[in-house]
């Protein structure tokens, strides 16, 4: 992929959470500790530089 081992774990854990916020209506909380975080805050910043939106947003805007 050409990405460092960790960026490349942080673009799957972003994956992995965007499929399960458009997916489910889970708690924001559960869903990051399902991808492997335990700070609610750092996780959400990672997201907004990978996707450019908030956890949040991205709900919104794409939940099913």
């Amino acid at each position: 992929t050409g990405d460092a081992p960790m960026t490349y774990l942080q673009l799957v854990r972003v994956e992995h959470a965007r499929q399960a916020l458009a997916a489910s209506s889970g708690s924001l909380e559960s869903i990051v500790r399902g991808v492997g975080y335990e700070d609610l805050s750092s996780f959400s910043r990672l997201f907004r530089k990978h996707t450019g939106m908030t956890p949040g947003a991205w709900r919104a805007r794409f939940a099913h």
